[in-house]
C-alpha cells in the first residue's frame, strides 16, 4: 500500500526514507505532496487530475461545478454530491 504524507519541515534523522515530492499549482495556490517512495510511486499526472476534479465539483469560481450548479439551482431541488462522495471513497480506497 501506498501512503501520502503531507509534511512541512522534515528533521535530519529521516535519512532512511526516500521521499519523493510532487509539486505543483490548483485552485488559486500551489501544493506539494511528499511521500515515501519505496513502496510505490504516484504520477503527478494522477494527482493532477484529482485535483482537477475535486476543483470541478467544488470550485465557486467555474460556474459549470456542482456546487455552482446546486447555488443557482431553484428551491426545493434534490441534490446531493454523489460525484463528490463517490471520489472520496475513491480516493481512499486508492491511498490508503
Amino acid at each position: 500500500m501506498c501512503q501520502i504524507i503531507v509534511i512541512s519541515t522534515m528533521s535530519a534523522g529521516c535519512a532512511e526514507f526516500s521521499y519523493t515530492t510532487i509539486r505543483g499549482q490548483t485552485m488559486g495556490t500551489y501544493f506539494a505532496i511528499q511521500y515515501d517512495a519505496r513502496d510505490c510511486r504516484i504520477a503527478q499526472s494522477d494527482v493532477e487530475e484529482r485535483l482537477g476534479e475535486l476543483n470541478q465539483s467544488l470550485s465557486t469560481y467555474l460556474p459549470s461545478s456542482e456546487i455552482s450548479r446546486f447555488n443557482t439551482a431553484p428551491a426545493q431541488t434534490t441534490y446531493l454530491f454523489r460525484s463528490v462522495i463517490c471520489k472520496r471513497s475513491v480516493l481512499d480506497a486508492e491511498f490508503i
